[in-house]
């Protein structure tokens, strides 16, 4: 071999070898762009957990204040009911003494009494008697109560 051969390579195949060793790899390049990526995506969960939070807080004290608001309504619901039942019924009360003393309602009355007088001590009123208290069905019962089996 001689020391003074000619190459058998060219010198631009050589040169373009060595620029393809010293390429840049991806990373390098989008290495800032990933880290302010990750910086924004840090800060956007911190954004949406803090949000989270402050609405499920939100969300409670709502819950919270809307059933204590209605346990306060329903109560007083009750206690105005209750008046209105009492007065309701006071009215009622006076309603009914008024009608049982007025003088149509004694009239009517009267002729009532009158009428159940005249059933009872007329001649149907005489023999209802006769059928409800005849001494004679205590004997029947006994015997009805002998003979059957």
């Amino acid at each position: 071999m001689a020391l003074l051969a000619a190459t058998t390579k060219e010198p631009s195949v050589a040169l373009r070898q060595q620029q393809k060793s010293h390429q840049v790899s991806p990373l390098v390049i989008l290495g800032p762009l990933l880290n302010h990526a990750l910086q924004f995506q840090q800060i956007l969960s911190a954004a949406t957990c803090m949000l989270f939070l402050r609405s499920y807080f939100a969300a409670r004290l709502i819950a919270t204040s809307l059933l204590i608001a209605s346990r306060v309504i329903a109560f007083r619901a009750f206690i105005t009911s209750r008046f209105l039942a009492i007065g309701a019924t006071g009215l009622s009360r006076w309603v009914l003494r008024r009608v049982w003393t007025s003088r149509r309602s004694r009239r009517f009355r009267k002729n009532l009494e009158l009428e159940i007088y005249q059933l009872l001590l007329g001649p149907l009123g005489n023999a209802m008697f006769l059928m409800l208290f005849w001494p004679g069905w205590l004997v029947l019962a006994v015997i009805v109560r002998a003979i059957w089996p």
